[in-house]
């Protein structure tokens, strides 16, 4: 009995909290490669990690320095074209108290890391093919 509710609720909130992972290593994996068309992989790497703490941090920095200024509302939503929101991603105080994970939210969130995957695949793409190989 103890093994079949464990695979019931931990099993399967661990395996979310594991996709949801995946989604954070998939948009990190597309901005590599967007980055790669034109640095080195040192730079490349030194980026990658920017993007990954801006998104984790960028919602905070919005909320704190919001305060109706017209600006700043125009900052925080071209942020939100530039840099991809890692915090609705991140799951894992949810995962670590057992809090359940909707399935609207994980279709939502799934939506949300295609799209921007994509979006930055065709710059990556678009600026790829503008590049004279040599």
């Amino acid at each position: 009995v103890a093994f079949s509710e464990f695979i019931k609720n931990d099993a399967l909130l661990l395996a979310k909290g594991i996709y949801f992972c995946f989604l954070q290593v998939t948009l990190l994996s597309a901005f590599a490669v967007l980055l790669s068309t034109y640095f080195p992989l040192v730079i490349t790497a030194i980026g990658c990690f920017g993007i990954f703490a801006l998104g984790h941090i960028s919602n905070y920095l919005y909320q704190t320095l919001q305060k109706g200024v017209l600006i700043i509302d125009a900052l925080g939503w071209m942020r939100t074209l530039v840099v991809p929101n890692f915090t609705i991603l991140n799951v894992s105080s949810l995962t670590s108290t057992l809090t359940p994970i909707s399935f609207s939210y994980i279709i939502w969130t799934t939506l949300y890391t295609i799209i921007y995957s994509a979006i930055i695949l065709l710059v990556t793409i678009f600026i790829f093919s503008r590049r004279e190989i040599k």
